[in-house]
């Protein structure tokens, strides 16, 4: 598996990107970091230009300040996207931190999930496949509509977007839609 990882301690060996006890990693404040490539992840392969880049990762476990246990997940690194206005590729900084928290049951997910607005809440009943939550906090950290911050992108968009409106309106007959048909059988019947 191309993806790296180094853990504090030698139970989140390489091969447990896949599956790992997360509540048993939070209980014993276990870390993790290393570096993945996008291409490892087939959603997040399709939402960058680059997939063969890679970005830096760390996953710390512990508790919330209720004593519940939780992950914090924070990725690093740089990616480039489609801007949404110009379609040109742009840089996007991946940062901050996510709280997980981790719920041994529906019961107690339903509950925490209900009672905590700054941390998702994830069933952890069983192994949690690392990997996966990775992806998952990669793509929900991208934005939804990339856009640069070039000024003279919106001011090109902008031109192109009246100059595409004006060709359309000039451009259509005027009995292209079904009122000028029917506006236009009006007009005959009436004359009779």
């Amino acid at each position: 598996m191309p993806t790296k990882a180094t853990a504090s301690t030698s139970s989140l060996p390489d091969h447990s990107l896949n599956r790992f006890r997360a509540r048993e990693f939070a209980a014993a404040g276990q870390a993790a970091s290393g570096t993945v490539r996008l291409a490892d992840w087939p959603r997040a392969a399709e939402s960058v230009v680059d997939p063969a880049a890679e970005i830096a990762y760390r996953v710390e476990g512990g508790a919330d300040a209720s004593g519940r246990p939780r992950l914090l997940f924070a990725l690093s690194g740089s990616v480039e996207v489609i801007c949404q206005r110009c379609l040109h590729p742009m840089q996007w900084q991946l940062g901050g931190q996510t709280a997980v928290l981790l719920a041994a049951n529906q019961r107690q997910l339903e509950a925490w999930d209900s009672e905590v607005e700054e941390a998702e809440v994830v069933l952890a009943d069983q192994p949690l496949n690392l990997n996966e939550l990775l992806e998952d906090e990669f793509l929900l950290g991208l934005p939804f509509a990339p856009m640069c911050d070039d000024p003279g992108c919106a001011r090109r968009a902008g031109s192109e977007a009246q100059g595409a409106d004006e060709i359309r309106i000039d451009t259509l007959p005027e009995d292209s839609s079904p009122f000028g048909a029917l506006r236009g059988k009006l007009g005959s019947k009436q004359s009779n």
